[in-house]
C-alpha cells in the first residue's frame, strides 16, 4: 500500500510542477511534508539529506562560483565571444562555455555570461543566449561537478552502496555527446534562433550575483587560480569537494573577494531545498517498493527487446521526467528504477546508472526542465516554440548518440 501512496504523492508533485503555479522549492517541500504526515517517512533521514555530501558539494560549488563570476577576465571574455560571423560566435561560445561548465557549475556560468551578453550586445544576445544554455547543459555532463544532475545521481549511488562515480568517469562518452550535439547547435542556431533586443532580466531561482563591479585584473588572476586549484584538489582526492569549497570560500571572504553578506546571497537556497527533498523522495521510492513495481512493469513491456530495450525505456522515462519536471527530480525518480532493473536482470548496474545520468540532462524541448533555460527565457524573450524548434533535432541526435555509444563506453555485463 505504501508504494501506491507514494505514487499518488509523486503524481501530485508532477502535476504541481507542470502547472507552474507555485515555486518549485515549495512544491518539493510540500511533497516531503505530505510523505511524513501519511507515515511514509521519518524526519531524521529527510533532514540528513540537507547535509548529504554530494548535495552539500553542489551548494558550496555554486556559492564559490560567485568569486570567478566577479573576475575581470570573465567580463572581457563575454565581450570576446561576440564576433562578426554568427557561426564563429557560436563556435567560440560552445567551446568556452562547455569547458567552463565542465569545471564550474553550469548554472553559475550561464548566470555570469548572460549578464555580459545582454548588457554589451543586446541586439545579438537573443541569438546566443538559448544556445548558451544548451552548450552549458552539455558541457556540464563532462565531469562530476558540472551539473546538479551528476551530483544527485552520485549521491543516490553512494546511498545505495554502489561504487561512487569518478570525477572524469563519464568524460569520454560525454565528450562524444558534446561534439555531436554541438555540431547540431552551430549548424542550426543561425536558422532558428530569433533576433530580438534584450534587456537584463532577473529570474528569482538563479544564484544571485554579488555585484556588477569586476574585480581588479591582478586580483581576478588569483581568484580564478584559487578556484581551479580547489577543483584540482578535489579531483585528485586530496580533499573532498565540500571541504575544498569551504577552504576556497574562507579564502575569498578572508581576502575580501566576497563579503559575508555577498556569500550568503550567493547560496542557492531554493536549489538546496529541491535537491534535499528530491533525494529524500528518491529514497522513499526505493524503500516503499515503488521502484521495484515500475522496474517490473518496464521489463515486462520491453522484455522481448532484451537489455537494450530496458535501457531505451529507462532513457525515455528519464527524458520525459526531465522535460515535465526538473533534471534533479528526474534523476531522483529514475535512478532507483534503474538500480532495481539491473538487479532483476542480474546485470552490472553501471550502464543503467549512466543512462539515467545522461537522460536527466536531456532537457531540450521545454524551458521548465532546467533552470538555465528559464534564466535565458526571460533575458532573451524566448517563447515555448523557440525551444521546440531548436530542441527537437538536438533531442533526436543526443538520444541516438546516448543509446548507441553507451554499450561501447560502459559494456553490458552480468
Amino acid at each position: 500500500m505504501a508504494e501506491w501512496s507514494l505514487a499518488a504523492i509523486l503524481l501530485g508533485l508532477m502535476a504541481a510542477l507542470i502547472s507552474g503555479r507555485w515555486p518549485v522549492p515549495w512544491v518539493f517541500a510540500a511533497a516531503v511534508l505530505v510523505s511524513w504526515l501519511v507515515g511514509l517517512a521519518e524526519w531524521q533521514p529527510l533532514l540528513n539529506a540537507f547535509v548529504q555530501e554530494s548535495i552539500l558539494a553542489l551548494v558550496l560549488l555554486v556559492s564559490a562560483s560567485a568569486g570567478p563570476a566577479k573576475s575581470w577576465h570573465l567580463r572581457r571574455f563575454g565581450e570576446w565571444l561576440v564576433g562578426h560571423s554568427p557561426r564563429a560566435s557560436l563556435l567560440k561560445l560552445g567551446l568556452s562555455s562547455g569547458l567552463l561548465s565542465a569545471m564550474a557549475n553550469n548554472t553559475a556560468v550561464v548566470a555570469s555570461l548572460q549578464q555580459t551578453l545582454s548588457s554589451h550586445h543586446p541586439q545579438q544576445a537573443s541569438r546566443l543566449l538559448l544556445p548558451l544554455s544548451y552548450f552549458a547543459i552539455l558541457g556540464g555532463t563532462l565531469t562530476l561537478v558540472g551539473t546538479s544532475t551528476h551530483l544527485m545521481v552520485n549521491a543516490l549511488v553512494v546511498q545505495a552502496e554502489q561504487t561512487p562515480i569518478g570525477f572524469f568517469e563519464m568524460t569520454p562518452m560525454a565528450l562524444l555527446l558534446w561534439l555531436g550535439s554541438a555540431a547540431v547547435l552551430v549548424l542550426l542556431a543561425p536558422l532558428v534562433t530569433p533576433t530580438r533586443s534584450t534587456a537584463i532580466a532577473r529570474f528569482d531561482d538563479r544564484p544571485q550575483q554579488s555585484g556588477d563591479d569586476s574585480l581588479p585584473r591582478r586580483t581576478s588572476v588569483w581568484v580564478n587560480l584559487g578556484f581551479v586549484a580547489a577543483l584540482a584538489l578535489a579531483a585528485g582526492q586530496y580533499l573532498s569537494l565540500p571541504m575544498a569549497m569551504v577552504v576556497l570560500l574562507l579564502g575569498y571572504i578572508g581576502f575580501g573577494v566576497l563579503s559575508p553578506r555577498q556569500w550568503l546571497t550567493s547560496i542557492p537556497w531554493g536549489l538546496w531545498v529541491i535537491l534535499a527533498c528530491a533525494f529524500g523522495l528518491a529514497q522513499l521510492t526505493l524503500s516503499s517498493g515503488l521502484a521495484d513495481v515500475i522496474a517490473t512493469q518496464l521489463q515486462s513491456q520491453l522484455h522481448p527487446l532484451g537489455w537494450i530495450g530496458v535501457l531505451a525505456g529507462l532513457y525515455l522515462l528519464t527524458w520525459l521526467m526531465t522535460e515535465l519536471m526538473t533534471n534533479t527530480a528526474a534523476a531522483a525518480f529514475s535512478l532507483p528504477v534503474a538500480l532495481a532493473s539491473a538487479q532483476q536482470l542480474g546485470m552490472d548496474p553501471r550502464p543503467f546508472i549512466m543512462v539515467v545520468m545522461f537522460g536527466a540532462s536531456a532537457s531540450f524541448l521545454s524551458p521548465f526542465g532546467y533552470q538555465t533555460h528559464l534564466m535565458v527565457m526571460a533575458s532573451g524573450h524566448y517563447r515555448l516554440q523557440d525551444y521546440l524548434r531548436f530542441g527537437a533535432p538536438l533531442a533526436l541526435v543526443y538520444g541516438g548518440l546516448v543509446l548507441t555509444a553507451l554499450p561501447w563506453f560502459f559494456p553490458i555485463t552480468q
